[in-house]
């Protein structure tokens, strides 16, 4: 989830895509001026979302930005920054972030799982089906993995809370990949059990971190 100039939101930078020329020209311009004057990007980025969201339903309705805004922009905006509930978007925001994070945390723990099933079989040099395929299915799952491991670290930045979380993801891959090398011949495989473990205390601790 890349974050685009002045820290918008992959969300926001998204939705202002629909935005006609005029509204977009308008959009930038309070965009600019709200990251210059606003410190609290999280608050910024909520009150950015309503004045898209605004000017979305008013572009749909055929009405011209200037009709939806006036003669003074800085009006509009003050206008929606004194009836805008933050308390309860903010709130919104961080249980789909936490959704997005649990879904990542996921996405991850099966990924590099089955990186660290190649890695087994390249240290033992046997292969489900042959070096080629499972070394593609590998680099595409590593692909995914590190995917994830930038969506995490972009959501924990987000809130400027605790990295823990996703330290303990790197540690358990570490470990895991450790572990898969020195014991590949082993019956047992406890890898996936770390990475499971790993992934619910990650989500605990960032859980945690967002309602701190």
């Amino acid at each position: 989830m890349k974050e685009k100039k002045y820290d918008l939101y992959f969300e926001n930078s998204v939705k202002v895509k629909s935005l006609n020329d005029d509204y977009f020209k308008c959009y930038q311009e309070i965009e600019k001026a709200l990251f210059k004057k606003q410190k609290n990007t999280l608050k910024t980025n909520v009150l950015l979302a309503e004045i898209i969201e605004q000017m979305i339903s008013s572009q749909e309705k055929g009405k011209t930005v200037q009709q939806l805004v006036g003669q003074n922009t800085q009006s509009f905006v003050d206008q929606i920054n004194k009836k805008l509930n933050y308390k309860e978007k903010i709130n919104q925001l961080k249980q789909r972030d936490f959704n997005k994070y649990e879904m990542s945390g996921i996405l991850l723990t099966m990924c590099i799982y089955i990186v660290l099933l190649f890695v087994k079989e390249l240290v033992g040099n046997h292969y489900l089906i042959n070096y080629y395929i499972d070394l593609l299915v590998a680099v595409i799952m590593l692909c995914i993995s590190v995917k994830q491991l930038l969506n995490q670290r972009n959501l924990i930045k987000r809130y400027q809370v605790s990295t823990q979380p996703f330290i303990v993801e790197i540690i358990s891959i570490i470990i895991s990949l450790l572990i898969a090398m020195l014991f590949y011949n082993s019956p047992f495989d406890i890898t996936f059990v770390i990475l499971v473990i790993a992934f619910f205390t990650s989500k605990k601790m960032y859980s945690k971190s967002l309602n701190n």
